[in-house]
């Protein structure tokens, strides 16, 4: 059975992404030969995020694991990500001239992890498609204050420091309510953390919506929180941004090279600054809407992102003929 089990989840969670597989837009060849894979052409690699994030978290945050998801399930995950983290479990670097990635937080780990140097390696945020996700009319005052949570719950992206920071903040007497949206990832037991949160009436959990309910999703709500490790670039965060609406990312969460004026990065991962960021963005009188909007008009735009994505093509074209 440990086999078995194994297998089916190295198949289907590694591989399938469970781990943070790399997901290589690869525009000539994967495979080939080193020193560039296609064969005296440039090669470009648009990675999501350095690989192997998801497994560092299982290995940084075990004992975690273990109490939520079981011993068996634990270690069959901490064995998947010394597979994935080891030379059969990564992808060929050598083969792509360029790697372009979300953020300087991935390169860092790029060229610090995996010896990649800067040279070959660059950052460019996703485009947000700025027609979906816009500002609404302002939320009715004097209604409680309520921050969101958005995207896949899995070990990195930290819902035990959003819940503890949530609860930190109703201890000190603030009126807050929080919204979790999003189903559990790879790693099972963490709604465990949802279903004992000691303060169930100010928190509401939506596994899953359509996708087009999210940009109202997120103009219902003060602020959004991000506080991942190890995240490359975080779409919704840009997302809320396009809305107008502030942001709140952890301390090495990628996002942080495109914060908008007002928006925080935490330095640590102390539910307590989470707590005294949410209440700095809650009491603002000025909402920062048009701030928010006009930096994502600026940054995330297609053709903004297209343009710059052309000259990094440009910039490896150059250097294989020069």
């Amino acid at each position: 059975w440990l086999f078995l089990d194994l297998f089916g989840g190295f198949v289907g969670g590694v591989w399938g992404g469970g781990l943070g597989v790399c997901c290589l837009v690869v525009l000539v060849g994967w495979v080939g030969g080193g020193g560039g894979g296609g064969r005296g052409r440039p090669t470009v690699s648009c990675v999501q995020g350095a690989p192997g994030s998801d497994a560092r978290s299982i290995r940084r945050r075990f004992r975690e694991v273990r109490e939520l998801a079981g011993w068996r399930a634990a270690w069959k995950w901490r064995l998947l990500a010394g597979i994935r983290l080891s030379r059969w479990g990564l992808p060929r670097f050598e083969n792509s001239d360029l790697l372009i990635v979300g953020s300087r937080e991935s390169r860092k780990v790029l060229l610090e992890g995996y010896g990649i140097p800067e040279h070959r390696t660059a950052s460019l945020p996703y485009p947000i498609d700025l027609d979906i996700f816009r500002p609404t009319p302002p939320l009715e005052p004097g209604v409680r204050k309520r921050c969101l949570w958005l995207g896949r719950i899995v070990p990195r992206k930290r819902l035990d420091l959003f819940l503890d920071g949530v609860a930190a903040m109703v201890e000190s007497g603030h009126d807050v309510d929080a919204t979790i949206v999003g189903g559990c990832g790879f790693v099972g037991g963490y709604e465990k953390l949802i279903d004992t949160f000691r303060y169930a009436d100010r928190l509401r959990w939506i596994p899953s919506i359509p996708r087009e309910s999210v940009p109202a999703m997120i103009c219902g709500h003060d602020v959004v929180v991000q506080p991942s490790e190890e995240e490359d670039f975080g779409s919704s965060v840009a997302e809320a941004q396009a809305c107008g609406v502030p942001v709140i990312v952890g301390a090495s969460n990628g996002n942080a090279d495109y914060l908008a004026p007002g928006d925080i990065r935490l330095e640590t991962d102390d539910p307590r600054e989470l707590a005294a960021a949410l209440l700095k963005i809650l009491r603002r009188q000025e909402s920062g809407r048009e701030t928010s909007r006009a930096f994502a008009e600026a940054t995330f735009a297609p053709r903004v992102v297209a343009g710059r994505f052309a000259e990094l093509l440009d910039g490896v074209v150059w250097k294989a003929e020069s």
